[in-house]
């Protein structure tokens, strides 16, 4: 009899084991999975600029094949001259992942630009992957500060024209 419960005991355990651990190891990264430096394909990386005035929105976008990809630095736009350039550091997961489309997307903000051409490099590791051009149109003056400009001429002008009467007028 002891043998027999014995036996259901170990049969019990075995079944409980069997129920709960499985999906508790999901959590548990098996030995030789980990994060890995990648590359993106150039076709897989998008690039827009949208210009304001004298700043410019860089918008990046990367589609990978699974959800087995991280960006674990976006980095910080660098320039010289009029060439920017950001180093990103995405990783791919080499265990099991969801097989499915995933897109990563961020944004880039580059502010007080001077009139002219500029180009901004997308570079992953320091590998350049994509660039994308645009330009910086020179402002024209708004209606308001036309206005204001005309006003402080004319305000000099009946100025100086008031002073030469009354110099006049008292000369005599």
């Amino acid at each position: 009899m002891v043998g027999m419960e014995l036996h259901v005991g170990v049969l019990a355990v075995a079944l409980i084991l069997s129920t709960f651990l499985p999906p508790l190891l999901v959590f548990v990264p098996s030995v030789g999975e980990e994060w890995v430096p990648y590359l993106p394909k150039a076709e897989d990386v998008s690039l827009s600029v949208k210009v304001d005035r004298d700043a410019a929105n860089v918008y990046v976008s990367i589609v990978f094949p699974s959800a087995g990809y991280r960006v674990s630095d976006w980095g910080e736009p660098t320039h010289v001259g009029n060439s920017y350039v950001v180093d990103v550091k995405i990783e791919r997961w080499t265990g099991p992942s969801a097989q499915v489309i995933t897109t990563l997307s961020h944004e880039y903000r580059i502010e007080k630009l001077r009139p002219g051409r500029y180009s901004f490099t997308f570079s992953v590791w320091g590998k350049p992957i994509k660039q994308v051009s645009f330009q910086i149109e020179q402002q024209t003056p708004t209606t308001n500060t036309t206005i204001i400009t005309i006003a402080a001429i004319l305000s000099s002008i009946i100025a100086y024209l008031a002073w030469k009467i009354l110099h006049v007028h008292l000369s005599r």
